[in-house]
């Protein structure tokens, strides 16, 4: 488990309210030291590993895609705002930055320059922007804690299965043998996961013809340690190896390629691909024929399986894939 504390006074910054490393940067509560995760900074930087955050909302720019202090300003992601990077505008600490924005206000003489502040920050376009800025920042943040939540479930389960594994934890199926033949593939793997196996595995076996494709998808056997025949109250072992057998259309290899369909009568192209078993087959005329001495009415000019006119013989393809054949006739 990995430990934050504060480089400045030792705290453990895991015990301060609102603490989060994924935020990449953190004021301690006990000292006031800012602290900042050293991997957002690289050997190149200009400044070195300075936090910049945004004049207008606060947001932490040095995480933003794309910053670098190399920019002469760089425009807020989150709202807008245009920063200037240089090093006037870097400070020692906040109640520098605080000071020098109070002295700005009552000593600066450019009066037109504030009230164009004044003006940007009271503007509806300002105020829309940090309203966007914050529900970015709150999805970010729900988002966040979401991962955090997963990551934590996951180290907790890996812990569950580790310790089942040493003390020999054995569960029940829950299931026949018998019963899981005919169930949806993803039902039967949530069961086995339900029940707390995590060696779950599948393997597919093409047997179905088009005129069974509803079955598309459904188990033929499961096998729990290589045993086929398991009741519902049988034992096994946590880490029990789980196949599952489902069952997809055949794929077969097609009568012709694009190139050996060419100049074939379209009647006998339709026959061979009917005969292999596709059932999708759209037939597309080229009224480009005067004569047709040359280039023969129905002569079949290309074959495309979903899309696709370079495919070989040795090809596998679905029984249901779209077949187009193109093929020659009369203008007229």
């Amino acid at each position: 488990m990995l430990i934050h504390y504060c480089t400045k006074c030792g705290a453990d910054l895991e015990d301060q309210d609102g603490f989060d490393p994924d935020i990449g940067y953190w004021t301690c509560t006990e000292c006031g030291q800012l602290l900042y995760d050293p991997e957002d900074y690289d050997e190149n930087s200009r400044f070195g590993e300075v936090c910049w955050f945004c004049e207008g909302c606060g947001a932490y720019l040095t995480r933003q895609p794309g910053f670098s202090d190399h920019f002469d300003s760089w425009t807020c992601a989150e709202c807008g705002y245009v920063n200037s990077i240089s090093e006037d505008d870097i400070y020692e600490s906040e109640e520098a930055y605080q000071n020098s924005r109070k002295s700005s206000f009552f000593y600066d003489d450019d009066d037109d320059d504030d009230d164009d502040d004044d003006d940007y920050f009271n503007s509806e376009e300002y105020q829309a922007r940090m309203r966007e800025a914050a529900q970015r920042r709150a999805e970010e943040e729900k988002r966040i804690a979401e991962e955090q939540r997963i990551k934590t479930e996951q180290r907790k389960e890996k812990i569950r299965r580790i310790w089942g594994v040493i003390t020999g934890k054995k569960i029940e199926a829950g299931i026949s043998a018998v019963r899981c033949r005919g169930m949806e593939l993803d039902a039967a793997v949530c069961h086995f996961a339900g029940q707390g196996f995590y060696n779950i595995s599948s393997a597919v076996v093409e047997d179905l013809t088009y005129e069974h494709i509803s079955e598309e998808g459904t188990v033929e056997s499961v096998t729990i340690n290589n045993l086929n025949n398991f009741e519902t109250v049988t034992l096994f072992p946590i880490n029990a190896k789980i196949k599952i057998l489902y069952h997809k259309l055949i794929r077969v290899e097609p009568p012709l390629t694009s190139r050996g369909a060419r100049k074939k009568q379209v009647r006998d192209v339709i026959e061979l691909f009917q005969s292999a078993g596709f059932v999708h087959i759209e037939v597309r005329i080229i009224p480009d024929l005067s004569t047709g001495w040359i280039v023969k009415n129905g002569s079949v000019e290309s074959v495309e399986i979903d899309g696709k006119n370079d495919y070989k013989r040795s090809d596998r393809i679905r029984l249901d894939a779209h077949i187009i054949v193109k093929y020659h006739t009369f203008k007229n």
